[in-house]
Order: C-alpha cells, then sequence, then structure tokens
C-alpha cells in the first residue's frame, strides 16, 4: 500500500514539474508576444526612421518569428510524451498562441511592406524637393549678385561681365564679376619656342579687373596659362604677353601641371608634324554651385578645349577643374558640337 502511495506521489510530482515546465514555457511565450506587440508600437512612432533601417527589421522580426516557433515546437513535443485532459486543454492553447503569432508576424511583414512603400515615395519626393530648393537658392543668389552689379564700380565705372579684348598673342573675352576669363582663343604655330620663362610672373592690366596674386595665396589653385608660355617662347615679347592675368584661371594644381599640360605640348607636336597652325579656343565653365574664394574671384568649374587643325578638322576635350587621378590626356577627350 505504502508503495502505491509513493509511485502516485512520484506521478504527482513528475506531473506538476512537466506542467510547471510548459507554465515556464508559455510565459515565455507570453512576454514574447508582448515584446512583438511593442515592437508594432514603436514601428508606428517611429516610421520616418523606419525608411532606412526597414531592411534590418525585416530580418530582426524573421529571427524572432523562428525562435518562437522552435520553442512551440519544443514545448509541442514535450506534450506529445504526455497525456491527459489538462495536457490537451494546455495543448491546445500553445496551438492559439502559435497562430496568433503566425497572424502578428504576417501582419508585420504586410505593415513593414507597406511602410517600405511609403518611405520610398516620400524619399524620392524629398529629394526631388531638396534638389530643386537648393537649386532656387542658388539661382536667388545669382539673382542677388546680378541686381548687384551696378552698385559695383571700378574706376568710376560697372563691372563687365562680356568684355572682349585683342591682345598681340590672344583674344579673350572677360568677366570682371568673376574675375576669371569666359573664353580665349590664340594660335599655336609652327616655331622655334626657346626662350626661358624663369623670371616671369603674372601682372595686373589697369584697364580690367582681374584676378590677382591675392586669389592664387595658400589653396590648390594655379596660376593656370591658357595661352601657353611654351608655345609663344619664340619672343620676349610674346612669353611676357602669356603672363597677363587676362590669360590667367585657378586651375586646380594636380590638372595644370599633368593632363593639361601634356595635352598642351602634344598640340605644339601636331603643330609641327603637320607645319601648320592649330587654332585653339578655350571655354571656362562656371556651374550655378561654383565656389567662390574669400577673396572675390570665381572658381572655374571645368574648361572646354576645341582644336581646329589646318584642315578643317576638328578636336574637343573636357576638364573638370578637378584632381585627375592619374588620368591620360587622351580620356578627356569628347564628341565636338
Amino acid at each position: 500500500m505504502r508503495a502505491k502511495y509513493l509511485k502516485i506521489i512520484c506521478i504527482i510530482f513528475l506531473f506538476t514539474q512537466c506542467n510547471n515546465s510548459l507554465l515556464d514555457d508559455i510565459k515565455e511565450l507570453q512576454e514574447e508576444n508582448k515584446i512583438q506587440s511593442e515592437r508594432i508600437e514603436f514601428l508606428l512612432k517611429t516610421i520616418d526612421s523606419l525608411a532606412n533601417d526597414i531592411t534590418e527589421i525585416k530580418l530582426q522580426q524573421s529571427s524572432d518569428y523562428d525562435y518562437l516557433l522552435s520553442l512551440v515546437d519544443q514545448i509541442m513535443l514535450n506534450i506529445n510524451s504526455v497525456s491527459g485532459e489538462n495536457f490537451q486543454i494546455l495543448q491546445d492553447s500553445i496551438k492559439n498562441i502559435r497562430g496568433d503569432l503566425i497572424a502578428v508576424s504576417l501582419e508585420m511583414a504586410s505593415f513593414s511592406n507597406q511602410i517600405s512603400s511609403i518611405s520610398e515615395s516620400v524619399n524620392s519626393q524629398n529629394a526631388q524637393y531638396g534638389s530643386l530648393y537648393e537649386s532656387l537658392v542658388l539661382i536667388q543668389q545669382k539673382l542677388d549678385s546680378i541686381n548687384a552689379i551696378p552698385k559695383k564700380l571700378f574706376n568710376g565705372r560697372n563691372y563687365r561681365t562680356n568684355f572682349e579684348i585683342q591682345a598681340s598673342i590672344f583674344k579673350v573675352s572677360y568677366n570682371e564679376i568673376y574675375e576669371q576669363p569666359n573664353w580665349i582663343e590664340y594660335k599655336v604655330r609652327n616655331v622655334n619656342n626657346s626662350l626661358s620663362r624663369s623670371g616671369y610672373d603674372f601682372y595686373t592690366v589697369d584697364s580690367v579687373f582681374t584676378s590677382n596674386i591675392d586669389d592664387y595665396a595658400d589653396n590648390v589653385w594655379d596660376k593656370g596659362h591658357l595661352a601657353p608660355a611654351a608655345s609663344f617662347s619664340d619672343t620676349q615679347q610674346n612669353l611676357n604677353a602669356t603672363f597677363s592675368f587676362l590669360n590667367c584661371v585657378l586651375q586646380h594644381y594636380n590638372l595644370n601641371r599633368y593632363e593639361w599640360a601634356q595635352l598642351e605640348g602634344q598640340i605644339r607636336d601636331w603643330s609641327t608634324s603637320l607645319s601648320g597652325d592649330i587654332d585653339v579656343k578655350v571655354e571656362i565653365i562656371h556651374n550655378i554651385n561654383h565656389e567662390v574664394l574669400p577673396t572675390g574671384a570665381h572658381v572655374p568649374s571645368a574648361f572646354k578645349k576645341t582644336l581646329t587643325f589646318p584642315d578643317n578638322s576638328k578636336k574637343c576635350y573636357y576638364f573638370p577643374n578637378q584632381p585627375t587621378n592619374g588620368k591620360d590626356w587622351t580620356e578627356f577627350e569628347i564628341q565636338c558640337d
């Protein structure tokens, strides 16, 4: 009789332990379900930040869902190993919890997809608006600058934005507001260029408001020749003419000293091999958002160089005013208009 009671006590003890374990598992599932609910509330409150984090959140949700399913499967295995009316009730409850978890997961996936769609649309509209707004601000700044032109005087007159000058070796259109040329034209001739440029330096012209030495101090901008000194070193007069600030641009030192100079040398070689003059036109391009130095000079955004050969054939090159990263000068050739 005593042995029978001991057996019943053992069964009750095992039943209690198993039941407690299952209850603990259910409690853990409920806590996990509560966490999922809190995550949904968090998603609703932070929809703007989800635009950038939606992919990561989806992965986290998938991981949590798989983890919950594995817990349910483990509990189901434990339940299947015992029998009884109470455990059947418990099994049904867990099945309901599992169904609720699947429903929650599907709702969250659908909600995440809706957020992604909304966020992509909002981001696209915001990007377009931001770009348009920046353009309008820049345009307004340019308009303000133009409206202020009559108030700026140089030697008792307004600044000129397209002042054409025929110098001895080049023709230039100059912008006194930008303190840079608009364009310049010159001829590369088949002549003996042997004079040294040593001792020469750039000089200003009294009748034109140009850049000056202060604009090129302590920065990355070289005093870049447009009509190159090496192409006009046949006489001292011609060489000296290349050092006028009318013939000078703010040019990134990396471009000026490498690919730009290499193309200048190639043009001289072509003039020699063809035994003829090559007409060169350089257009100085200022984008709407170009840099303006504290000294007032405007930094060019790019340069377009057009070559016209003796047979009237053309070659064109486009150089952004930035480091060239070791490119060959031939990589900057473009289709001529």
